[in-house]
């Protein structure tokens, strides 16, 4: 699962694709450095709609188009394998894909028992794109709420001693494919597949970031003295 991830570029590395069209691009004001995102935060995503690409926030945690009301259940991921026989995220995910930046994202490794936080970040410290869906409820009094899930799969060998799911990241190269509403599920595929070659790197940090309230850099500092790194100590 991914269920805390960290912001605190100013850059947004989708500029390029809101620039050419003259859609609102968000200011430096909006990118206050944010060091523990958790599910029920805002969070920014870009989307595609009507042939514009749009940045805006929304809140973590999708709730289905379909649901009764908005205290139904909300889901922060949602697991690759088998996304399209999921009610909930089959129509977001062949639809309305988004993207959303990050700088790095924190994963738990359990260990007797004993849950350790981990900041995991790309190995050349650069800012990459998390793949997601977002679905919009609509209320009884015709009010619309925009909401999120991030998209997790397997981890690759560079992370799995840690935790065995990442998020889903989506190379530069794939993101307006993703983008693109009207894209076939086997297409959606071939970027999904590519998404996981991604080299990462990792230390572990103070269990402060377990609260949700907490934030600060000093969340992803390293911790002095980390615990024994062999696979085969972990429980599963």
């Amino acid at each position: 699962m991914c269920g805390r991830f960290v912001r605190f570029a100013k850059e947004s590395i989708f500029a390029d694709l809101i620039l050419r069209d003259g859609s609102p691009f968000l200011t430096e004001e909006h990118f206050a450095p944010r060091y523990n995102i958790a599910p029920g935060s805002p969070v920014e995503i870009l989307r595609k709609d009507s042939g514009k690409y749009l940045s805006d926030f929304v809140l973590w945690g999708l709730l289905p188009a379909w649901s009764k009301d908005a205290l139904q259940k909300r889901y922060s991921n949602a697991r690759l394998e088998g996304i399209e026989e999921k009610p909930s995220f089959r129509g977001p995910y062949l639809r309305r894909r988004c993207l959303i930046q990050a700088e790095g994202y924190y994963e738990w490794m359990t260990k007797n028992k004993i849950k350790y936080p981990y900041y995991i970040y790309t190995s050349d410290l650069a800012s990459f794109a998390l793949g997601g869906i977002y679905d919009i409820w609509m209320g009884k009094d015709g009010s619309e709420e925009y909401t999120l899930a991030l998209i997790t799969t397997q981890a690759n060998k560079s992370v799995f001693y840690i935790h065995d799911r990442m998020p889903l990241v989506i190379p530069k190269e794939h993101y307006e494919s993703w983008l693109d509403p009207s894209l076939s599920s086997r297409e959606i595929q071939k970027i999904t597949d590519i998404s996981k070659s991604n080299v990462w790197k990792s230390h572990q940090v103070s269990k402060e970031v377990n609260h949700s309230s907490a934030y600060g850099s000093q969340l992803i500092q390293a911790m002095t003295e980390e615990v024994d790194k062999d696979p085969g100590l972990f429980d599963n």
